[in-house]
């Protein structure tokens, strides 16, 4: 289980720390409390870095053009 500042490194989102809180509150990235830690799976964050298919695109409203 890796820490917000862990996933949110450059091995893993390469984002902001706040970034990871809020796809984690918006319910885009599980995340379990250990005490007062907040804790990821490794798993569920290998989950969420998925590669975007054209389905994926078409299903959010990305305006497929060809």
């Amino acid at each position: 289980m890796l820490s917000i500042a862990e996933a949110s490194g450059p091995s893993f989102l390469n984002c902001h720390p706040d970034t990871t809180r809020r796809l984690i509150s918006r319910g885009e990235l599980p995340a379990y409390r250990v005490g007062r830690a907040i804790r990821i799976k490794r798993s569920d964050l290998e989950r969420a870095l998925r590669p975007v298919t054209r389905l994926d695109l078409a299903t959010a409203g990305g305006g497929l053009d060809d």
